[in-house]
């Protein structure tokens, strides 16, 4: 290096440091305070924030009703909380959602986290054992492939093409994609890429991804032209063409207007996918009550192991990282009835 790029280099630096001081003491202790507090509710997604504050406001009504202290707030309160939700019907898997927004609201205040100790954690296992021997899991039922059929018929009798088509597609790229809810809701024009194989769905934030680094997955071609959901996502882009609709999300939320149907800016809502499958359900003459929209990841799962697919195919389709979380979604009655246990292979 010449002592002409050494003083160049100096020179950067000594400005660089200048810059970062000025910027410093421009700022207030207020603003940084400002800046860590975005970073820090950026941690965790929209949804996740939402649900927790929902839960930390039951518990604070709670406490107040009571006459206790809700933060800080000791395992007997927590405990107490708990069993008042028992007695309205929630189940141990919202009573961990509970635990954990209020656990994190006391880390938020830099106060001790007693949703951990051992009363309160005892509680909760006790619960999930009781739900389970009394078989009141509350697991919604898969949608299978034959399911699928039966929607699609039903889809392609309906007179309000636009919602049909719609729904189609939605319905079977979910299924055939093995999508969480509010993954497919998210997907967008640019998106989508068709391709020889079927079409990619390139996902920029899921559950397991909350940085928005892109995941591309593969939602392949069908074996029959009615249930395929490659063929159900062109004609439904292509009525939305017809619309004048090029860009923004695939699966709006629908305006019914005096002249026909509009399709929103906005995607379909949590809540709205899920009416939307209940009245297709009814329509198809499916018990409506037996599933919700996680029915068609579960519905996925156990159809591609049932029909041959390994663990670390249907892992890879639906980006799960611990192969316990996909057993869980195999109905395993199926696998125990058709056989499919180590026990057979002993040789006894």
């Amino acid at each position: 290096m010449t002592d002409t790029s050494r003083r160049s280099a100096s020179q950067r630096q000594t400005q660089d440091k200048e810059d970062r001081i000025r910027l410093s003491e421009a700022l207030s202790l207020d603003e940084l305070a400002q800046i860590l507090a975005q970073g820090c509710a950026a941690a965790k997604a929209a949804s996740t924030r939402s649900g927790y504050a929902d839960y930390v406001r039951q518990f604070q009504e709670f406490s107040e009703r009571r006459g206790l202290p809700s933060l800080p707030a000791d395992a007997e309160t927590i405990r107490f909380f708990l069993a008042e939700k028992v007695k309205g019907g929630s189940m141990a898997s919202t009573l961990s959602k509970a635990l954990s927004a209020i656990a994190n609201h006391h880390r938020q205040h830099g106060h001790v986290d007693q949703t951990k100790a051992p009363t309160v954690r005892d509680f909760l296992k006790g619960r999930r054992r009781l739900e389970a021997e009394q078989g009141n899991t509350r697991r919604k039922a898969s949608l299978l492939t034959d399911d699928l059929a039966v929607l699609a018929a039903t889809l392609d009798a309906d007179d309000d093409r636009c919602a049909a088509l719609r729904d189609k597609a939605l319905l079977l790229t979910q299924f055939a994609g093995g999508f969480r809810s509010g993954e497919v809701r998210s997907i967008h024009f640019a998106d989508l890429d068709f391709v020889a194989n079927g079409l990619v769905v390139t996902l920029h934030r899921s559950k397991t991804n909350q940085e928005g680094n892109p995941e591309p997955v593969l939602v392949a071609w069908g074996m029959n032209e009615q249930t395929c959901p490659v063929i159900a996502m062109a004609k439904w882009l292509e009525e939305l063409k017809g619309r004048g609709v090029t860009t923004g999300p695939v699966f709006p939320g629908l305006t019914y207007v005096p002249y026909g149907i509009r399709p929103r800016k906005k995607s379909i809502g949590k809540g709205g996918h899920w009416q939307m499958l209940k009245k297709r359900l009814k329509a198809a003459g499916l018990d409506a009550d037996l599933y919700g929209t996680h029915s068609l990841r579960r519905g996925h799962a156990t159809q591609a192991l049932d029909s041959g697919a390994t663990i670390e195919e249907v892992m890879t389709q639906c980006r799960w990282k611990d192969p316990k979380m996909l057993l869980l979604y195999w109905e395993r009655g199926r696998a125990l009835m058709a056989g499919q246990t180590s026990s057979g292979h002993l040789g006894l």
